[in-house]
């Protein structure tokens, strides 16, 4: 069996309630198939929102968040740094120290990584068991 990568959104007032939300919502559109590609095959999520600066827009933590994975996966200089010019200089740092700091925490079977957009929004990324 393989793996795949996810990014996806769940609603709740702590990253518990909205992971379960994500959760719920993977297993209605693909099934309890422990093997289905979705988030509903890890196991909770570690909250990636104080790495950010204050004040950073939602719209910089969904790219962040849609190139942690990436970095992490792929490492190489040349595709790192295409990457990273995606971002705004203030936001490279982060995807760096998100990428590092929790490579070895997450994986297929383990938690995925939550950052908080909002008051009820999080968006999720991680491997999934396939």
């Amino acid at each position: 069996m393989g793996a795949t990568n996810f990014f996806t959104y769940g609603k709740g007032k702590d990253i518990k309630t909205a992971y379960r939300q994500a959760v719920d919502n993977a297993y209605y559109k693909s099934g309890h198939d422990s093997y289905n590609g979705t988030i509903s095959t890890t196991q909770g999520a570690i909250d990636v929102t104080s790495m950010f600066p204050p004040r950073t827009t939602q719209k910089s933590k969904k790219m962040v968040m849609a190139r942690v994975l990436p970095m992490m996966d792929l490492w190489d200089d040349d595709y790192a740094k295409r990457l990273l010019k995606e971002l705004t200089p203030a936001m490279r740092p982060v995807v760096k120290k998100i990428a590092f700091c929790e490579k070895d925490k997450i994986s297929k079977w383990g938690p995925c990584l939550g950052c908080r957009l909002d008051k009820t929004i999080w968006v999720f990324v991680g491997w999934a068991a396939m």
